[in-house]
């Protein structure tokens, strides 16, 4: 399915640049968010941490967004890791529940990916985990993903 004609992608620092990084589009990033998990994010406190990305223009982290009707209906971020064998991390990739499996998802992932190529052509893997629950195994497999055999660990704070 073709995602939606009113959708339109931008990197977090063009809209800042842009002068459109306002509350109540962070607003609907926090709820987005909250959709991944049972976190509740701090409105003031996420903007103010997407501001300096936007910013600081932190050469290690990339952060895209889905926007339709100034409402963010996807984003997926990257991390670079550039210790010993430079990685990337993805995190945080989600599309609002009703709009999934429109192809947003992979629209996101094909600029993402396309951008980590571009702004850190030194790093020779990129990793993500997601929640067995979400079944999201084949969207990454189709996308050039691998399943790896790992024990991953995770630890509260």
């Amino acid at each position: 399915m073709k995602p939606d004609s009113q959708i339109e992608f931008f990197g977090l620092v063009e809209l800042y640049h842009e002068g459109r990084l306002g509350k109540p589009l962070v607003k609907s990033y926090v709820e987005l968010l909250s959709e991944l998990s049972n976190r509740i994010y701090n409105l003031e406190d996420t903007y103010k941490r997407l501001v300096d990305i936007a910013t600081e223009g932190r050469y290690n982290e990339t952060v895209l967004w889905a926007v339709r009707e100034r409402q963010v209906v996807g984003t997926a971020q990257a991390t670079l890791l550039n210790i010993a064998t430079p990685k990337v991390y993805v995190n945080e990739v989600v599309v609002t529940e009703t709009l999934r499996k429109s192809g947003i998802g992979h629209d996101l992932m094909s600029l993402l990916l396309a951008r980590i190529e571009a702004k850190w052509p030194q790093a020779r893997r990129i990793e993500l985990t997601s929640s067995p629950k979400r079944n999201t195994r084949s969207f990454y497999e189709r996308l050039g993903f691998q399943t790896r055999e790992t024990d991953v660990y995770s630890m509260k704070l």
